[in-house]
This record gives C-alpha cells, structure tokens and sequence, in this order.
C-alpha cells in the first residue's frame, strides 16, 4: 500500500484534513500537542493509498515531546520505498512560521527523492477578508506545487485529490536554492517568502484591531465591561445559590 505522510504545524488544520480525507473521527482541538501519536487512515477516494498523520510541529529539529515524535517517524517513513507523496499544511493566516517546517521538509524530501506538495490551508479566512496569496509565485519560488485549501469546508480538496491521483500533472520545478538554506537562510528566506508571495496586511493585526475597537470603545466599552462583569457576578453569586444550597 502506499503511504502519504501528512505534516503540519499545531493548529494548522491538519488533522481536520486528515478527517476529511480518511472519513475518520481523529481528535482535533485548538491546541498544541493534542496529536501525540502518528495516526493512519485509507483515502477514501483513493485506492491502495494509506494517510499518515503525524503530531503537530513547527521544525524537524524538535524541541518537545511532541515535535520529537514527528521528527523521527518523519525520518525514518520518508525513506521508506513506498511513501509517494509527502503533504505539509501551511497555516495561510501564519505563514512565516509554516515556512519554517516546509522548507525543512522540502530539503529532506529532495535528498530520498519524494513529491512534496504544500497546502495553504485556511483559504477561505483570506477570501473572507478579501486578501491575496500568489500560489503560483509561491510554487515557482520553492520548487514545489502549492495548493490553496480549507480543510474545515472542503474547497481545493478535489484539486489536492487530483493532484494525488496526477503526479505527472504536477510536476515540481527546481528547489536547488532550498537545498542549499542554512537554518539561518531558512529564516531570511522564510520571511522573504512572506514579504513577495503572503498578504500585503496582516490578518491577525487586521482582526486584532476590529477586535480593540469594539472592546476598547469610549461609550460601546464600558458598556460591554459593565455587561460582562453583571453576568459573571450573576452567575457567582445568584445562578449558582440554588446548587450551593442543593
């Protein structure tokens, strides 16, 4: 049987995707480390084809529990003879720190000679807010294919599952400047990325602000303060005498 191995940052999604594509219930959470094992599911679309889903890390130089686990089994499986692609999720709202982990893993998988295909994921929250992401500058920056997706509603799924039944219609470029980033390249590099193909605002400063401006109003913000703290009072000393009494 084949394997794919699927790997990500914590909270990039990436288990999110592995339940659409296996139709399994894996646990997912919005917090790091909630992957502590490599987990394994068949394609459903695909045939002869097993998905790997390993923990949450922001490097394949690790730094915790966590990051280790992935690390290792990365190392050992990519060498395997039947590993076909390798799939690694970028959080599209956090890109310079996925960048991190794919160049990492663009590097290794060109010494064992694997496909590697990107997948930013958390398209639709750009769509929301109306920015851009040049995946095809992307793409020809790093050597490899990038693919736009949202795991949580399904959109560029078809692509990727096209992409993996196609190889041939997805064929890498040249990644020799990769190849050759020292750990502190990876991190110019990384930010460079960002600058040229990313968005030209930043999302969570953009939401940060919408966010300050509601709870930070001079009328609008003691208001909601006031509301919050009568509920919270409420609920200590009102709501909950019944169950004390009880």
């Amino acid at each position: 049987m084949k394997q794919i191995i699927l790997i990500g940052s914590p909270n990039s999604g990436k288990s999110l995707l592995f339940n659409r594509l296996t139709g399994l219930n894996h646990k997912v959470a919005n917090f790091p480390g909630i992957t502590v094992d490599v987990s394994a599911g068949k394609i459903s679309s695909l045939e002869n084809h097993q998905l790997l889903d390993f923990p949450g890390a922001y490097s394949l130089k690790p730094i915790s529990g966590e990051e280790k686990i992935a690390a290792d089994k990365f190392n050992a499986l990519i060498q395997a003879e039947n590993t076909e692609w390798v799939l690694c999720i970028l959080d599209a709202t956090r890109l310079e720190k996925s960048f991190y982990l794919a160049l990492d893993v663009i590097q290794l998988a060109a010494r064992h000679g694997k496909k590697v295909l990107l997948l930013a994921n958390m398209i639709d929250v750009f769509e929301k807010h109306k920015l851009q992401l040049d995946s095809e500058g992307l793409s020809q920056a790093l050597g490899v294919p990038v693919l736009g997706i949202s795991a949580k509603s399904g959109k560029g799924v078809d692509a990727l599952l096209d992409a993996l039944q196609n190889p041939e219609a997805y064929q890498e470029g040249k990644s020799e400047h990769v190849e050759q980033l020292s750990e502190k390249g990876k991190k110019d590099f990384a930010f460079e990325l960002c600058e040229r193909f990313g968005p030209k605002t930043d999302l969570l400063l953009k939401t940060s602000n919408r966010i300050d401006d509601f709870f930070l109003h001079s009328i609008l913000g003691g208001v909601v303060f006031f509301a919050i703290m009568f509920v919270l009072f409420q609920s200590i000393f009102t709501w909950a005498a019944p169950a004390m009494d009880g």
